[in-house]
């Protein structure tokens, strides 16, 4: 705590987080928007509802996690209690993008049966996390560390190559 026993709202680089959180999710919601416009869905569904439903949950997800985080911080007695960031990740955006919505959306041409089995898919996906979440502290002592670092390691190794790979096939050289 600090001196004076109070919990301070900001310390020295909340400001830097908060952009990099800010610009992270803004990222990811023109990624998500141009996805589902490009694939084809009504731009006035994606823009008008889909992508304002994604800007009103990131400040209320955000705020019950600083909310959680304050009163953990409190009955802890401690002042490096760290909340959360929200947000759509990138890995999620894709998963659900190309093999749910897209999926769906091409088999169907319904674009709010494609929207909605969306929706379905990510409650269970955050289902399954709920539940998970009582296991996290087992989990994390039963699995060796690398085994859990792995699969983030190969997303990133995937995230890093296929930039490169992509831009290559682009522009093949000419068959001579």
């Amino acid at each position: 705590m600090s001196t004076a026993g109070q919990l301070r709202w900001w310390k020295k680089g909340d400001i830097a987080a908060f952009f990099a959180l800010f610009t992270n999710n803004l990222t990811n919601i023109i990624t998500f928007t141009a996805l589902l416009t490009m694939a084809g869905l009504p731009v006035d569904m994606v823009v008008g509802r889909i992508a304002p439903a994604f800007g009103l949950a990131i400040p209320l997800t955000s705020s019950m996690y600083v909310w959680f985080a304050r009163r953990l911080a409190a009955k802890e007695g401690s002042d490096d209690v760290v909340a959360l960031p929200s947000g759509p990740s990138a890995p999620s955006i894709f998963t659900v993008t190309f093999l749910v919505i897209l999926l769906v959306y091409s088999t169907t041409q319904d674009a709010e049966l494609a929207v909605g089995i969306g929706l379905v898919w990510g409650f269970l996906e955050d289902l399954i996390l709920f539940v998970g979440s009582f296991f996290g502290d087992l989990l994390r002592r039963a699995v060796p560390r690398s085994v859990l670092l792995a699969c983030l390691a190969g997303l990133g190794l995937l995230l890093l190559a296929m930039n490169p790979m992509l831009q290559s096939s682009q522009f093949p050289a000419p068959v001579p």
